[in-house]
């Protein structure tokens, strides 16, 4: 929970708490300094070490059992959808950028594919609410996601944790840290995640899919080569041979009913409330083959008493090579193998200083590259469409080169001892170079349905047709392409294939202004407005024209904040926050209609919408060793103009549609109570709620595709010593077996949701010295 989170506190704050007898305050750095979360006139949602192990949170995805108003959806391409507070982009190609970055150790992972492995060996994690740019590496509407590592410590340090749950999962994790010299320290980490599949076929009694095979691991080395120069080196990586998951089919709806697959239509839909049912193609294999590494250094050069240049470098590589089995059924509609790379460069260089009791900035400047290449192979010969037309398979590929350079500045000015004015700009100047098409994977089953429709498409204007050799199959192996190109105004070039090639060139100005009124120490009253950007993005879709590889451009929010955090007593520690958001061309996967294959993918921007929200979440620790914690968040997500073709390819109005993964209603508690068993021995025991009301997977209102509210429960067990620093602990999550959704997609006949993981429960030993 926010308020009540226990960090890695520095020695001072937490002295000072423990000697008063009061909450102890999170030590956060949401503003690039670190400073008390009761102090910071930002929404920040903060959780130490011991409670993210606590509620087993150890993915970016599992924040969402623990900050209302953050959610995090399965896209079936093996990029997570991140939505806060309504923010969020549905769009599962691998170049597109999230509303919510994810950084670890303030070193950006720019792509969510990248994220899987974030959440290793931490001192806390850090989400910040609302548009981002003025002190963050990425431009964001949404917000960020910060993990702060554990660094290297100049004495000897290690542990370990082994865990065993249900489906034969077993979690081994460890550390070592310590001093390799007197100005050099070193700590390395790891993970081993194991587990046998949860989801079981209907059709097939034992055959089951969802196997976790993971593993994560982390170097870092902090030297100190004179007294004002500090420098951190990081390697980390992981590598992830875990399943993709098979979604659940919810309806056959088929694009053309007449020509639907008989054993499509006759497939059983999953029992309503089981969630381990599943189908898939027999044979199928889904184990990823997905890699990850990163590498970075950062300096800080103490220029002098009150001034400090900062450095901060990285590079990281990526790839995924997957199968997905995209329809949830045994009947072959749908399921396609990814392939795609990443590299990517990040620079950034910042002065921080102080203006004696006046004044506290920071400005700087930052660039990154990326390069992103994305392939798909397709085999949809069962659809309804492709059965009339023939097609068995196709396949599409993206090569974009993304480019951003920025600069920033922030200034905390001290108008008094009490009240504070913040002022901060960023401009940013962002580009992607841009090729894609579609094509034949070598069956040469898609180039002639092409060269037909091109035939009649210029049959129809008065033109000859193409040669045949414009339309041969073997996209990747001999570079053809069936993507009809863009006339541009000559009327020849109509329905010729062709090779789509772009630029979208892009720049903004993002800014924040907050003031914040502290009476006393135990109180902050602060209202602040911003302007965040998110940059445009090309899609990597199959697609008949260059009208689907058209870019969607920025989306731009203007946000309004006022809150207050209050410390009432020493036992209770409150904040609240009231939020209005004005969303300007919100980017978003919309529908194209195709004359030949129906519905079919391209990127929108729905011109105005709009986000009203509260929060509030307090701690309370009403006797010594309990201590009870709550979140809320209320949200009232709107389009106010926007009219466009729904799933099925009919025009609809959408003005006073709901936006995507926002539900109305968000509520979590959580209490644990510790007690001395012996002057040696600790045991404690606590609890977890979570509620989210109904949302929709897609903008406006369509109850297909609608996410069912749920509940989760959780709890936990266990005694330990601190003295000897052993621990073990009994737990479980989703202990009712709630049944819910993280994303439901229409797709090529069917309507299918990814659920959310059965009732899991284990048991977890650690030890550190």
């Amino acid at each position: 929970m926010s308020t009540g989170a226990l960090a890695q506190e520095n020695a001072e704050t937490d002295q000072a708490a423990q000697d008063n007898g009061g909450i102890n305050q999170i030590v956060v750095s949401a503003q690039r300094r670190e400073e008390s979360l009761n102090e910071v006139p930002i929404s920040v949602a903060a959780f130490g070490s011991e409670q993210l192990d606590a509620r087993g949170i150890d993915n970016v995805a599992d924040l969402a059992r623990v900050v209302p108003g953050f959610q995090a959806a399965e896209s079936g391409l093996n990029t997570p959808i991140y939505t806060l507070r309504g923010i969020g982009f549905n769009e599962s190609s691998l170049s597109a950028t999230s509303t919510v970055s994810v950084y670890v150790d303030e070193v950006g992972l720019p792509f969510p594919a990248m994220t899987v492995g974030a959440a290793l060996d931490l001192q806390r994690v850090e989400v910040v609410k609302g548009p981002q740019g003025t002190l963050y590496g990425q431009n964001t509407t949404g917000g960020a996601i910060n993990y702060i590592s554990n660094r290297p410590t100049d004495y000897l340090e290690g542990g370990f944790q082994l865990g065993y749950g249900r489906f034969n999962a077993v979690e081994a994790e460890g550390y070592l840290s310590g001093p390799i010299s007197s100005t050099l320290s070193a700590r390395i980490a790891g993970r081993v995640q194991t587990a046998e599949g949860w989801q079981q076929s209907q059709l097939r009694p034992g055959d089951t899919a969802g196997q976790i095979n993971r593993q994560s691991g982390r170097l870092s080395l902090d030297w100190e080569p004179t007294p004002t120069v500090t420098a951190q080196f990081t390697l980390s990586g992981w590598l992830d041979r875990s399943d993709t998951q098979v979604p659940q089919i919810r309806q056959a709806d088929p694009v053309f009913p007449e020509a639907i697959n008989p054993d499509l239509a006759a497939y059983p839909i999953a029992p309503e409330g089981d969630i381990r049912a599943a189908d898939w193609d027999e044979g199928s294999d889904f184990a990823r083959d997905n890699w990850f590494w990163q590498g970075s250094a950062r300096f800080d050069v103490d220029l002098s008493d009150t001034l400090t240049l900062t450095s901060i470098t990285a590079y990281a590589e990526f790839e995924d090579d997957s199968f997905n089995e995209y329809d949830g059924t045994p009947v072959e509609v749908f399921d396609f193998s990814t392939f795609g790379q990443i590299d990517s460069f990040q620079q950034e260089l910042r002065l921080s200083g102080e203006a004696g009791e006046f004044a506290n900035w920071v400005v700087g400047g930052n660039y990154s590259r990326s390069n992103v290449y994305a392939e798909q192979t397709y085999n949809t010969g069962q659809t309804s469409a492709n059965r009339i037309s023939g097609v068995l398979s196709a396949e599409n590929f993206t090569d974009q080169r993304l480019e951003s350079i920025a600069a920033f500045a922030s200034v905390d000015w001290y108008l008094t001892d009490q009240l504070t004015l913040t002022t901060g700009a960023r401009y940013t100047d962002f580009t992607v170079d841009f090729e894609g098409c579609s094509g034949d994977t070598g069956d040469n089953t898609l180039s002639p349905i092409i060269q037909f429709v091109s035939g009649l498409l210029r049959e129809g204007a008065g033109l000859d047709p193409l040669p045949a050799s414009q339309f041969q199959p073997g996209l990747l192996s001999n570079g053809n392409c069936t993507t009809f190109i863009d006339p541009e105004g000559d009327p020849n070039l109509l329905a010729t294939p062709g090779l789509s090639v772009n630029t979208l060139a892009e720049d903004n100005i993002s800014w924040r202004v907050a003031l914040d009124f502290q009476p006393n120490d135990d109180l902050l009253l602060y209202v602040s407005a911003s302007q965040g950007y998110k940059n445009g993005s090309f899609p990597n879709v199959a697609a008949t024209g260059f009208r689907q590889y058209e870019a969607t451009t920025q989306e731009k929010l203007l946000a309004y904040e006022a809150g207050v955090k209050a410390t009432l007593g020493s036992s209770v520690q409150a904040n609240a926050a009231v939020f209005y958001y004005d969303y300007t061309d919100k980017q978003l996967r919309g529908t194209f209609l195709d004359e030949v294959f129906g519905p079919l993918s391209l990127l929108i921007n729905i011109p105005k919408s709009h986000v009203f929200g509260v929060e509030f979440d307090t701690t309370v620790e009403p006797t010594d060793g309990l201590r009870l914690t709550g979140a809320v968040s209320i949200l009232d997500t709107r389009i106010d103009e926007y009219v466009g073709l729904n799933v099925d390819g009919v025009e609809t109005d959408y003005e006073g549609g709901e936006l995507s993964f926002a539900p109305a209603f968000s509520l979590d508690l959580d209490s644990q109570y510790d007690w001395d068993v012996s002057s040696n021995l600790q045991a404690f025991v606590g609890a977890s709620f979570s509620y989210r009301s109904t949302a929709s997977a897609v903008f406006g209102e369509d109850p297909r595709l609608d996410l069912p509210s749920y509940e989760l429960v959780g709890a936990r067990l266990g005694v330990g010593s601190d003295a000897e620093g052993w621990r073990v602990t009994l737990w479980g999550e989703n202990l009712t077996n709630s049944y819910y959704f993280n994303n439901v997609l229409p797709q090529f006949d069917a309507i299918k949701a990814y659920v959310g993981r059965p009732r899991t429960y284990g048991v977890r030993v650690s030890y550190d010295f």
